[in-house]
């Protein structure tokens, strides 16, 4: 196998990699700013990042789904589906209750914001909006792939040039239509991307990841990075610099690891991010230099923290909190038996 061959396969783990990270330094960040321990420096820089962030999230996500959403329902209701669906409903529960637990976290805690976050979510709604896209996928298979792509493409254009994206105000349900196009992008344009990716040389990925730099901060400079059409066309950028750098650190196996342990971190992380600024409230003075290294301090405590998580739970008996419990899976399998090939013949 080249070295070319070993990077085109290794960048799409990397890319995750990246998008992890990025959401957890976002998280660290704004958690920190809220309580007056960032520089706004890292507010903008955050939203810079903004346009690369999710739409590499979902479209590496995307790159891993064709297999599920070409095959049986069965398989991916019980793979993908029930595991995402799990994971959700139990991580609203308990950033409910440990929300309640830390002093000044009020925002989320009412009686009534637990059932609520269950179909109007906060915290782990890029799985809500995950499930929704397998679910998707699997119904629209049989529609050729380029109107897939394009209508997702026009719905998402359009979204976002509606105060930004905010058109329903819920994450979630804004992230559907949003980044929808994103997902299946990577779905059925995984081959071309690969192939596309192998091809780019240096040169243009330096050329790419300043196209998009150049154009955010021009743009931003005349406020126009909101415009409609324009904040959809900044994604787009956004994703080929993404791309591009992942296919640079695909030989970075630290990144390429975080990318395959994505689900604990990312449900983990942003409860670690609130612990640990309401520890820096209580320790840390305000200051120039506080302001530059609390959130990256702060981002790195969440995301070795979740990673931890994932990795410590199934030792102590509980990998039920980032994985499908047995007997979840044996009722689904009770209420949806897998047939064999005799079964189907008769």
């Amino acid at each position: 196998m080249t070295e070319n061959e070993r990077a085109r396969i290794a960048w799409p783990d990397a890319a995750r990699g990246m998008a992890i990270v990025l959401v957890v330094l976002h998280h660290g960040i704004i958690y920190s700013f809220a309580e007056g321990l960032a520089d706004p420096f890292w507010v903008a820089a955050t939203e810079f990042l903004r346009t690369m962030r999710m739409p590499l999230f979902f479209m590496a996500a995307g790159l891993f789904a064709g297999k599920w959403v070409s095959g049986p329902w069965r398989p991916l209701f019980r793979s993908k589906v029930l595991l995402l669906a799990w994971v959700f409903a139990l991580w609203v529960a308990i950033r409910w209750v440990v929300l309640n637990l830390i002093p000044g976290e009020d925002s989320e805690t009412g009686i009534l914001q637990l059932p609520l976050h269950m179909l109007w979510p906060i915290g782990g709604w890029f799985l809500f909006a995950l499930a929704i896209f397998f679910v998707l996928g699997r119904l629209t298979k049989d529609v050729p792939p380029v109107w897939q792509i394009v209508v997702a493409g026009v719905i998402s254009a359009v979204w976002f040039s509606i105060d930004n994206g905010n058109v329903v105000g819920n994450n979630a349900w804004d992230g559907i239509p949003l980044y929808y196009f994103f997902f299946v992008l990577g779905c059925y344009g995984r081959t071309l991307l690969l192939r596309a990716v192998d091809g780019t040389r240096l040169w243009m990925s330096i050329a790419i990841v300043a196209a998009w730099a150049l154009a955010y901060f021009e743009l931003d400079s005349i406020g126009l990075t909101d415009a409609p059409g324009i904040s959809f066309a900044l994604r787009l950028m956004g994703l080929a610099a993404g791309v591009v750098i992942a296919k640079s650190l695909a030989d970075v196996v630290v990144l390429r690891h975080l990318g395959q342990s994505t689900l604990p971190i990312y449900m983990s992380h942003s409860l670690w991010i609130a612990l640990a600024v309401w520890v820096a409230t209580l320790i840390i003075q305000p200051s120039t230099i506080a302001g530059w290294l609390t959130p990256l301090a702060i981002g790195a405590v969440g995301l070795g923290l979740g990673y931890l998580s994932g990795r410590i739970a199934p030792k102590i008996r509980l990998g039920w909190l980032f994985d499908t419990p047995r007997w979840l899976s044996g009722t689904f399998d009770r209420a949806w038996p897998q047939r064999t090939r005799a079964q189907g013949a008769a």
